[in-house]
């Protein structure tokens, strides 16, 4: 229910947060290369029942995944012999690249991740100057592209330039 648009404005602002207050601080941006492809699905299975996901459609959609034949299909002709999931060792481990529930798996198993994050107390604090309260943000994502904001933890004992590059 959100626009990729909406996370790059709440980036800015961080900016001209870290700006206005002159606070210490940086934002690491990642694009995870290939998440889907490295979605263990033991993990996406755990992390999918977690949030309340029957287990039989789970157990279907990566039952498949691990025993399906793969053919290429070129313009004047189709391979002779596939790739058989099957026959391999281990259990091929994805959920796809193009497979329409990935985005919402990436998410569950993506959102334990950032709860252990602010957990450890990682990422960007600001108080507010009229009233006192405290604004925390771990993460700006959407899908698998992240911005990590991270402040220094004034309690550190560190200089503050020392503490953000330890945070980030």
């Amino acid at each position: 229910g959100k626009a990729a648009i909406i996370q790059a404005t709440n980036k800015k602002l961080t900016y001209d947060l870290f700006r206005q207050t002159k606070t210490n601080g940086a934002v690491g941006s990642n694009d995870a290369k290939s998440c889907f492809d490295r979605i263990v699905h033991s993990v996406a299975m755990l992390a999918m029942r977690r949030i309340g996901f029957p287990k039989e459609p789970l157990q279907s959609m990566f039952g498949t995944i691990q025993e399906f034949e793969l053919y290429v299909r070129a313009l004047f002709e189709d391979s002779l012999e596939g790739f058989d999931c099957s026959k391999m060792d281990l259990p091929i481990q994805s959920i796809l690249q193009g497979n329409g529930s990935g985005p919402f798996i990436w998410t569950a198993v993506s959102s334990p991740l950032l709860k252990a994050m602010r957990e450890k107390g990682i990422g960007a604090k600001f108080k507010c100057a009229l009233v006192g309260n405290e604004l925390s943000i771990v993460a700006f994502m959407f899908v698998d592209d992240n911005d990590l904001p991270v402040t220094a933890d004034p309690d550190s004992g560190l200089p503050e330039e020392e503490e953000v590059t330890k945070q980030m």
